[in-house]
């Protein structure tokens, strides 16, 4: 089998799955300043983890038909245009919630119950259930602890009940699970584990450049204090990612950072 294509020319479904989960949390780490719990970002979400398991033209688009849930008589909404509205008031409703906790949970029990798309919803919840943990420097949640009759047997009590209880409380579990194993999963996928630690640093250090209009050697001396207190094999990987994201400083990587366009603009300006 080579790049998830057995002998026989069938496709490996377990090796196109892995391989989408891993292109939804590089989209999540990559994107991080900028993303939030959107409609759209939602619907990319299901882009990458539902291609090629999907008919063409499903995946990241909401279902044009109906359907229904294994072992359960829930029956989600139907309509297309209405699923697109649900979606969007999911999204807005999210925003509005400032506990990045509390939002996440908010997301994987809401997108899950909506069924918008014609598969692959509930892998989709979990990973916009990551959009608020990431966004806010935290540790992302994986499942990956949860037998599957644990997990199916709490989503019941949503969908027929709408119970949250049993699902928040495996929430709790698998994020303890989840945060002690988090350096092996993410070396595991490839995430750069040291620039993700490292972020709010990064842009708190950032933000105080930016106000204080710091180009030259007063950036320079900036720089080089912050890493004081980094362990000596952490402080070139610091300063090369501050680098990196000083040169590519825009309106969508600064929220959070405390700083208006107008002084993002008088920096860059400076810096020419």
């Amino acid at each position: 089998m080579l790049e998830g294509i057995a002998a026989d020319g069938k496709l490996d479904i377990e090796r196109v799955m892995i391989l989408n989960h891993r292109e939804a949390i590089r989209y999540l780490v990559d994107d991080i300043h900028s993303l939030e719990a959107t409609s759209d970002n939602i619907r990319t979400l299901h882009y990458l983890l539902a291609e090629g398991l999907v008919a063409p033209g499903e995946a990241g688009n909401l279902r044009a038909d109906g359907v229904r849930i294994a072992s359960s008589s829930y029956i989600p909404w139907e309509g297309k245009a209405r699923l697109e509205g649900q979606l969007r008031l999911i999204a807005n409703t999210a925003a509005q919630i400032r506990d990045p906790f509390e939002q996440s949970l908010f997301l994987l029990a809401h997108v899950a119950y909506l069924q918008g798309f014609i598969d692959v919803n509930k892998r989709t919840s979990r990973m916009a259930a990551n959009i608020p943990l990431v966004r806010y420097n935290l540790v992302p949640l994986s499942f990956g602890y949860i037998s599957t009759e644990d997990y199916a047997s709490a989503m019941i009590a949503v969908y027929e009940l709408n119970e949250i209880g049993p699902l928040a409380d495996l929430y709790v579990w698998s994020y303890i699970r989840s945060y002690g194993r988090y350096s092996a999963v993410a070396e595991l996928v490839g995430i750069d584990t040291l620039r993700v630690l490292q972020r709010q640093q990064r842009r708190a250090l950032i933000a105080r450049i930016v106000r204080e209009q710091l180009h030259g050697e007063a950036l320079e001396g900036v720089l080089a204090d912050a890493i004081t207190s980094l362990p000596p094999e952490q402080q070139s990987k610091f300063i090369e990612d501050t680098r990196y994201d000083l040169q590519h400083l825009s309106n969508m990587s600064i929220g959070g950072m405390g700083l208006t366009r107008a002084q993002l603009e008088q920096w860059l300006a400076g810096r020419e």
